[in-house]
């Protein structure tokens, strides 16, 4: 390590920990590894001492998965460990870990990365490995990740050995099965101005592409919630969106109102909530569509 506690990279120990082939570093899926057995293998191996490093690290992803009775069994060890020993337990829901172990750990809380650092991020890397990218693929890549690095640069990744080296709008698009902004854009049009044909030939449109009407109606959730953002200048900043798009969502939002904004956000989420056990889907999402057409009429009239 340097004095700074940053790897140098360079030294034997450094580089084995980045090929996973050091011993003293031991890392466990605790979904898979979640009884006590294994915990109890844990307690008894880590009173050995480590052969390389100054310490003999675990790190136990998913923590939360582990048994009452394995954290039970774990408890002993946190509370009188090795020197040497340092557990690192990693978790997405910190609610579900018992008191009596929380209280004995040093917690560290990550917080999402904004999406204007993800997108610089991944625009080094694209520079660095000589991959052409469009600025608007990267904004793309940035909102799916929803705060998180590696599932960018996986994302990014996985685009960019598909296409050759070339991260496009328009495949990054059809890599993650998403439709692009223009077809929510129609569809509120569409619902604003209560032309309930040109709602369903579109969704028709979608569907004969192979979209699934749950993918649809997920987007045109998240599209709605977009421009209930965008609607107030306060919270336009939220989206991240360049000053071109940030224009047309709020104009667009202005357009619907924000009480059918938020009335219809409301009707697809309960959509969404029926999808699963309706005998006909596509009838449910049509009929919501539809509902959604007279909500903007009511608003328009009552205005």
């Amino acid at each position: 390590n340097q004095k700074d506690g940053e790897p140098c990279n360079d030294c034997y120990i450094c580089q084995a920990i980045t090929e996973g082939s050091l011993e003293d570093v031991i890392e466990i899926d605790a979904a898979s590894n979640n009884g006590v057995d294994e915990i109890r293998d844990i307690r008894d191996k880590s009173t050995y001492a480590p052969s390389l490093a100054k310490h003999k690290v675990y790190i136990i992803d998913e923590v939360h998965m582990l048994s009452t009775a394995a954290f039970n069994a774990f408890l002993k060890t946190l509370e009188e460990p090795p020197e040497y020993v340092v557990f690192i337990m990693a978790t997405t829901e910190k609610q579900k870990i018992l008191p009596t172990i929380l209280s004995r750990c040093q917690v560290f809380d990550f917080k999402p990365i904004p999406s204007d650092v993800i997108i610089g991020q991944l625009r080094h890397i694209a520079q660095l490995e000589e991959i052409q990218v469009e600025e608007k693929a990267l904004e793309l890549i940035a909102r799916k990740a929803d705060g998180g690095m590696r599932d960018a640069l996986s994302v990014f990744d996985r685009i960019a050995s598909y296409t050759d080296g070339e991260v496009s709008y328009s495949r990054t698009l059809e890599s993650l099965n998403i439709l692009d902004d223009d077809y929510y854009f129609r569809f509120v049009e569409h619902l604003v101005h209560n032309d309930y044909a040109s709602t369903l030939l579109l969704l028709d449109e979608l569907i004969m592409r192979g979209f699934d009407p749950r993918t649809i109606v997920l987007g045109l959730t998240d599209f709605l919630r977009n421009l209930l953002l965008a609607f107030d200048p306060q919270t336009l900043p939220l989206l991240h969106l360049t000053k071109e798009t940030e224009a047309s969502y709020n104009q667009l939002a202005q357009a619907s109102g924000r009480g059918f904004l938020y009335q219809a956000i409301a009707k697809l989420m309960e959509c969404l909530k029926e999808y699963r056990n309706s005998n006909a889907k596509r009838l449910l999402v049509e009929m919501t569509l539809l509902s959604l057409t007279s909500l903007a009429q009511e608003g328009s009239s009552a205005s």
